[in-house]
């Protein structure tokens, strides 16, 4: 049974078994969505009619609606470029809600594309006219008979996790931009040595310990921290707070001395 507070862990087989409609929808139901709703749609029903946008669709179905605040849907097409992307990203712009698309021609190679609203810079002094939002397609390309590490971990962030359309949106465009910039096994902008993180850390033994419960511990101790502790004594915080904090964390301890004695560590671990 899988832990709605985190991401499902797929694996390179989930992503394999890809083949058809029907198992894009069963991943997306493992992931936490409601696809109870699934309807095969027409260009008409999404306001598509641009003779452009039209060509290249052979069918579309909504796999998945998250009370029309979050929506997934697939495109099959006679082929999957850039340009189409970027005109099904254009067709959804002023439709309200939050949209991810799953692409594809052939189910060999799949696009899960989120789409992103943004105000484009303001306009020059003396420009008649509203700014209007735009809508650009963040694309995550999946092969589907051989998904990489770096993939694996983006599908994974897909997850439904959070309280609304809003905060998944918020949660899944994070996702999207760490994969601009991450490594297939970790993320890392020049803060260690890529050698260091790939090899050396993985030979020590803390490297394999879940790290979900000391999360849960941690999370709890910080629930809304600041209204509890808001006035008071010092002596509460360091008994409700920290030393729960440092436990979580798999220290043991013992208290210093008083800390009016500012040269004495109020903790030695």
């Amino acid at each position: 049974m899988n832990d709605p507070r985190f991401d499902v862990d797929l694996t390179g087989r989930d992503v394999q078994e890809l083949a058809g409609a029907d198992a894009l929808a069963a991943l997306f139901a493992k992931l936490g969505y409601r696809t109870n709703s699934r309807t095969v749609q027409t260009p008409g029903n999404l306001g598509i009619t641009a003779e452009g946008t039209l060509k290249p669709i052979k069918r579309i179905e909504l796999l998945a609606d998250q009370e029309g605040l979050f929506q997934v849907y697939l495109f099959e097409l006679s082929s999957v470029t850039v340009a189409h992307t970027r005109l099904l990203a254009r067709a959804f712009r002023n439709r309200a809600g939050n949209f991810l698309l799953v692409l594809t021609s052939d189910y060999e190679r799949l696009d899960f594309v989120l789409l992103e609203r943004f105000l484009p810079p303001a306009p020059e002094s003396g420009t008649i006219g509203e700014k209007q939002v735009g809508i650009r397609p963040r694309t995550l390309t999946v092969e589907r008979r051989k998904p990489i590490r770096r993939e694996l971990r983006v599908l994974r962030r897909l997850t439904w996790t959070e309280p609304d359309g809003f905060a998944q949106h918020e949660k899944l465009l994070a996702a999207y931009s760490v994969a601009d910039w991450s490594e297939e096994h970790f993320n890392n902008r020049a803060l260690f040595s890529d050698y260091y993180l790939l090899e050396r850390l993985r030979e020590f033994a803390e490297w394999a310990e879940n790290p979900k419960p000391a999360y849960l511990a941690l999370r709890e101790c910080y629930i809304s921290a600041a209204a509890r502790f808001a006035g008071k004594p010092l002596t509460e915080l360091k008994s409700v707070l920290v030393e729960p904090v440092l436990a979580a964390l798999g220290f043991e301890f013992e208290r210093g001395k008083p800390l009016a004695a500012h040269d004495i560590p109020d903790y030695r671990l």
